[in-house]
């Protein structure tokens, strides 16, 4: 996720910097197992930081794990005209992993989200993988899931007005490393 990106910048910030300080990792996966989709958001809300939640579905393909799989198959992002398309390769035989990066539509509650995937999820996709990739076979998986996005798609970094001795820093938006693994 793009948390572990951020996560990473802020442990070589910690490394360089002339005082010590504590770095404390939250895991705040929405509607994840064990994870309540409202904590980020309410959390948020409560210091006063716009927010909108958006809804990602990724999808896992067939493919030859040959041609897919780690090690042989890199991970991107490609900006077409239609947009930006992650992917990422097959993992323990999943499946090739795709997905448009969408930040719409913008949703204001996570009860608006429609957690099940749908047709309609695949047909930007599978365009894709049909020009770029078409040795892809069908897809085999699909999740959904809920972004937490600031309005300019930026990280939030800044001093916790709760807790004036700390920093929130949050990865959101998909930025370093894209997706709902």
């Amino acid at each position: 996720k793009d948390s572990y990106g951020l996560l990473d910048v802020l442990l070589k910030l910690r490394d360089a910097a002339p005082l010590d300080f504590e770095i404390v990792a939250v895991n705040l996966d929405q509607r994840h197992p064990g994870y309540p989709e409202r904590v980020l958001p309410e959390y948020l809300g409560r210091l006063g930081i716009p927010f909108r939640i958006v809804r990602q579905v990724p999808h896992w393909f067939a493919g030859d794990d040959e041609h897919f799989g780690m090690g042989k198959f890199p991970s991107f992002i490609v900006e077409t005209p239609e947009g930006y398309f992650y992917g990422l390769p097959s993992v323990d035989g999943k499946g090739m992993k795709c997905a448009q990066h969408l930040f719409t539509p913008e949703l204001a509650d996570p009860d608006q989200v429609d957690w099940m995937p749908n047709e309609a999820d695949e047909v930007p996709v599978r365009k894709f993988l049909n020009q770029y990739l078409p040795e892809v076979g069908k897809r085999s998986a699909a999740q959904v899931c809920m972004y937490t996005v600031t309005p300019d798609r930026h990280f939030v970094i800044d001093i916790d007005p709760m807790y004036p001795n700390s920093i929130l820093a949050a990865g959101f938006s998909g930025q370093v490393r894209s997706g709902c693994w």
